[in-house]
């Protein structure tokens, strides 16, 4: 079975944000947050491996997947974005809040915790 949908976003910056139990692949792109579905088989074979050991690729046009090694976290994506990342949170990992301006309340003071560490 063969699933994937184009990278229309124009980055080359992903991060695998999830594997289902059939091995399909959702890959989230780390500069737009744009989100496309592969067989988990095909971007292992097809992704840059320099990229993902290093975070780094010294080839000019390299065409194969710049796959990142670890995801960002939900407050990583929440400093970088804002408050569309949340867009696609399940309810289920929000359900600490009743309201979305509570989960952004609660985001930032996250954030504010973290910054002072």
């Amino acid at each position: 079975m063969h699933v994937s949908l184009a990278t229309d976003c124009g980055h080359n910056n992903w991060e695998t944000a999830r594997i289902n139990k059939k091995g399909i692949a959702t890959l989230r792109c780390r500069d737009c947050q744009v989100q496309i579905k592969k067989v988990q088989s095909e971007v292992v074979e097809t992704r840059c491996e320099d990229f993902y050991q290093t975070g780094k690729c010294g080839a000019k046009g390299c065409d194969t997947l710049h796959v990142n090694q670890h995801k960002q976290s939900l407050e990583e994506r929440y400093s970088i974005h804002g408050s569309r990342v949340l867009e696609n949170v399940p309810r289920e990992l929000s359900s600490f809040c009743a309201k979305e301006n509570m989960i952004e309340l609660e985001l930032e003071r996250l954030l504010s915790d973290w910054d002072e560490r």
